[in-house]
């Protein structure tokens, strides 16, 4: 058996007691994942939607949620499942944690630049620490879509265009995020998205992607093989159709080499109400149709939906799916919340790495080397770098010089601005206190205005060193944006 097989007969033998006490609706709720942090009045029931998951997680009908605020809400719900439920099965809490927890690290493109695998591995590592004390036991990361095309937003979060160096961070970063720190390990990673989404037609979100099945196995499948190779406890399936087929009711993906040729043993996760959009993509007529085509295909679980929940035990009932699919994925996801030590540790404990209050030092350190290793520098003319400590004056110029937003990037949802020191202020804290700093935004990074450019040119008259504070706001890249190409008004005039 290949060093990367975790399901212990151990293991296996406890899910399995498990699995037979479990009505058919307790094993379609194993298969539900719900967003907490979505709170939507349902003007059917007039429920809100944490309400109805509430109630729900009192009948035994919901494995997992996600973006819960804290450790106290995620103890709440799990003594929940304590006192209503008879199996007491905890849940498995997820949350996105890209490049950061609360202590925010380089995006991963920037990380990716360091070609530093073994320094990713220790970011994710922190990551899942910082998570853990929150009650986060399932980290949605690494994202190791290759992408080539830098018009697609999401190309932020990924290591970039090479199959090779993307898969050197998926060993690392899975291996970084899944650190064993007891009972069990720290958090499961999930490797997304399974497959070929960073390849979306002129880099439009969501779009269709088609390929020849050799680019799928030499560019875009060696990162995730690479990841389950090093023990992924899970994987997420993506929006995207590849050649007209869905990744959601994609069996070739999902079980012909997902499963029976690299033998993987953990979760598969559909993305955010994917399997409702195979509507959508046009191949299922309606919501029981979306959860046939899934559940055949070899998805195990369905986040945010409720597809599963609503119709696998009347189709299992009627005979239209083998209830051993449904046995099988119920025990690989209980099979994960064992090797997460859940069961004897279901409740969130202080923790060193608790973020209510401060960063931890080590975290701090780890980030500002991680930020230094990078950087990329294209040329160094005059020997410019490192700016002289005898300059006089400085003139910091831009929109995004004074912000302590746009630093955080894309995916930081649990970091906060309060924590970051902005460039202007980090030059005015590192320069001795009788140099002068002089400070203009000159513009808007989004604006055809030069309003503010003679101040902006007045002050880099009189400096001995200007830096330019330009680029993207955190808005600009990442989901549903496109990368868009901005020409400032002194450029236009040539």
């Amino acid at each position: 058996m290949a060093q990367y097989k975790w399901t212990t007969t151990e293991i296996r033998a406890k899910a399995e007691k498990l699995l037979a006490r479990m009505t058919l609706e307790e094993k379609a709720g194993q298969m539900t994942q719900y967003d907490w942090g979505s709170n939507p009045i349902n003007p059917d029931t007039g429920l809100s939607q944490r309400d109805h998951i509430s109630k729900q997680i009192a009948e035994g009908k919901v494995g997992s949620v996600f973006n819960l605020s804290g450790a106290a809400e995620a103890n709440s719900l799990q003594q929940l499942i304590l006192d209503k439920t008879a199996n007491g099965i905890p849940l498995l809490i997820g949350r996105d944690v890209i490049h950061g927890y609360r202590t925010i690290f380089p995006i991963p493109l920037a990380q990716a630049s360091a070609w530093n695998p073994e320094l990713a591995g220790r970011t994710a590592a922190a990551s899942s620490r910082e998570a853990q004390a929150d009650g986060v036991a399932w980290v949605f990361a690494p994202m190791i879509d290759v992408a080539r095309d830098p018009r697609w937003g999401r190309i932020a979060e990924s290591i970039g265009e090479d199959p090779y160096l993307a898969s050197a961070y998926a060993k690392a970063w899975v291996e970084g995020a899944q650190t064993d720190d007891g009972p069990g390990l720290a958090t499961a990673s999930c490797p997304k998205h399974f497959a070929a989404y960073g390849l979306a037609e002129a880099g439009r979100d969501y779009n269709t992607v088609d390929l020849s099945d050799r680019v799928l196995r030499e560019v875009i499948l060696p990162p995730f093989r690479e990841a389950v190779e090093s023990g992924a406890l899970s994987i997420m399936a993506s929006f995207n159709e590849i050649n007209g087929i869905p990744a959601c009711a994609n069996r070739y993906l999902l079980t012909t080499i997902l499963r029976e040729e690299w033998g993987f043993e953990g979760i598969v996760v559909s993305d955010y109400n994917a399997v409702r959009e195979l509507i959508t993509h046009g191949v299922a007529a309606d919501e029981e149709e979306a959860c046939l085509l899934s559940i055949n295909a070899g998805l195990d679980m369905d986040m945010s939906s409720g597809i599963y929940v609503r119709y696998l035990p009347k189709l299992v009932r009627e005979g239209k799916v083998d209830e051993r699919l449904v046995d099988e994925a119920v025990l690989r996801i209980l099979a994960v919340k064992l090797k997460l030590g859940l069961f004897e540790k279901p409740f969130v404990t202080v923790s060193e790495y608790a973020t209510d209050r401060s960063l931890p030092a080590d975290h701090l350190t780890l980030a500002r080397q991680s930020a230094r290793e990078s950087i990329v520098l294209l040329r160094n003319e005059r020997e410019t770098l490192p700016l002289s400590k005898m300059a006089s004056s400085i003139a910091v110029i831009g929109p995004l010089a004074d912000s302590v937003q746009d630093p955080l990037g894309c995916w930081s949802f649990d970091g906060r601005p309060d924590d970051v020191v902005s460039l202007l202020e980090g030059i005015r804290l590192s320069v001795e206190s009788h140099r002068k700093i002089h400070y203009a935004r000159g513009c808007d990074v989004e604006s055809d205005s030069d309003a503010g450019l003679a101040e902006a040119l007045e002050i880099a008259s009189q400096a001995d060193v200007v830096v330019l504070a330009l680029g993207e706001t955190y808005l600009m890249s990442g989901e549903a944006a496109v990368v868009r190409v901005w020409i400032c008004p002194a450029a236009k005039e040539g």
